[in-house]
């Protein structure tokens, strides 16, 4: 399993002397009705039993946001019932498909239901709802809420925070143990891609206080931070920090990755969930979609190619 996939990235931290894998997927969507746009809707389903039928090779997974496509209750209840098929520790953070917005026609879970239904095997430091501690073997995966945070309003735009309680919360757990190796899981970015202009719908990528995060993670020692939210599979080093940003299992290249961490660094893999004809169909449905689509493609491709 782990050379399935070609290698996104090969880093020097952290490392293990007994080697874990966690597998991590990114931006499921799962809707219950409709179909097409760019993060085909109509086989956001079948994507996300594959990822979780594959996550289940190996010691864990880690679900980083969007596991709905709108936050509708019966998205939950379908993401319900795929779950069930996990033989492996997991945990998942809220992405911000998952939480209320103002603009939305329907009710929403609460992020608390969300905290308590989406913890899994995570464990909580303190009575808050996050930060979240997954253990995988001598790995400690710290998993924030960027969706919803406590004392920060995100009910009318897509983007997020972690917000000073939760960054308060976060510096007190990683550093109960600085030696362990850690990494860090948001659903939002920790700063902006290169390639992407200003403004919106662009500047919702990134976690609006991503500068204090990376700071307090650099002057922590974390090395690695895994993100989704853009549908970008990508690296990008930000000072002593490398961000990993995950592929979106709904929308092209319809991917998750498979991350190994051992005695010589970490190795992160892709591992398409899609044929060649579906794969296709997922490029052409980005090629032709809104500009923002069109956009996310255009990285994307340049990324693999690179």
């Amino acid at each position: 399993m782990t050379d399935r996939g070609p290698v996104l990235a090969d880093l020097d931290r952290p490392r293990l002397d007994a080697p874990v894998t966690l597998a991590l997927i990114a931006d499921p969507h799962l809707a219950v009705e409709g179909d097409g746009t760019w993060k085909l809707r109509h086989r956001s389903e079948p994507r996300l039993r594959t990822a979780i039928e594959t996550a289940n090779e190996a010691d864990a997974v880690a679900f980083v946001g969007d596991l709905t496509n709108d936050g509708r209750p019966a998205e939950f209840d379908r993401v319900d019932d795929l779950f069930a098929d996990l033989s492996v520790p997991w945990t998942a953070v809220p992405g911000n498909h998952d939480v209320a917005k103002s603009f939305d026609s329907h009710e929403t879970p609460p992020i608390a239901d969300f905290a308590r239904r989406y913890r899994g095997d995570a464990t909580r430091p303190d009575a808050a709802a996050y930060p979240v501690l997954l253990r995988v073997g001598g790995l400690r995966v710290v998993c924030l809420n960027t969706a919803a945070p406590e004392n920060v309003s995100t009910r009318d735009t897509w983007s997020g925070a972690v917000g000073p309680t939760q960054r308060s919360r976060l510096a007190a757990l990683l550093a109960e143990e600085p030696e362990t190796p850690t990494l860090v899981v948001a659903h939002h970015n920790l700063g902006p891609l290169p390639e992407h202009p200003g403004g919106e719908p662009w500047s919702n990528f990134a976690a609006n206080d991503a500068a204090l995060v990376r700071e307090l993670l650099s002057e922590t020692g974390i090395p690695l931070a895994i993100t989704g939210h853009q549908h970008v599979p990508a690296i990008e080093q930000r000072g002593g920090l490398t961000e990993l940003l995950a592929p979106a299992t709904c929308s092209f290249p319809q991917a998750m990755v498979w991350l190994r961490v051992a005695s010589d660094g970490t190795t992160a893999r892709l591992v398409p969930l899609a044929d060649r004809e579906a794969t296709a169909e997922a490029y052409w449905h980005a090629k032709t979609g809104k500009p923002l689509a069109q956009g996310i493609l255009d990285t994307t491709i340049r990324r693999l190619d690179g």
